[in-house]
């Protein structure tokens, strides 16, 4: 299941922490030091985002969540609302976490390009 190249960085679930179809958390380590990587999937009712802010205090801080959200905001997509309780509820679990936003490295809605993706760097 997982590449062969990443053996060394002893990858694994964390189920643990989250079991729902649409969210998998997931790490690399190496040492005593692990990143912990989040995949996201919401669909028209935003039932990831969601749960992600229902249980984000139970939660340690991610390396790196990216995804498909499903939800567009001015901020990171002009054809987006200006307001969008979802956005916002996404950007508090991103800060919560210790994320912030990653910019495309080519201009244009983020929808047409990629999916939005969250990082510590």
């Amino acid at each position: 299941m997982w590449h062969k190249q990443l053996k060394g960085l002893r990858p694994g679930y964390c189920q643990d922490l989250i079991d729902y179809w649409d969210i998998l958390i997931f790490f690399l380590g190496w040492g005593e030091d692990l990143l912990l990587l989040a995949n996201i999937y919401s669909d028209e009712q935003y039932s990831a985002i969601c749960l992600l802010y229902e249980q984000m205090m139970n939660w340690p801080n991610l390396f790196f969540m990216g995804g498909d959200f499903n939800c567009r905001h001015q901020s990171w997509d002009l054809r987006g609302l200006v307001m969008n309780i979802h956005a916002a509820r996404l950007e508090a679990v991103a800060m919560h976490l210790g994320l912030s936003r990653c910019l495309p490295e080519v201009e244009g809605p983020t929808s047409d390009l990629i999916t939005h993706s969250w990082s510590l760097w």
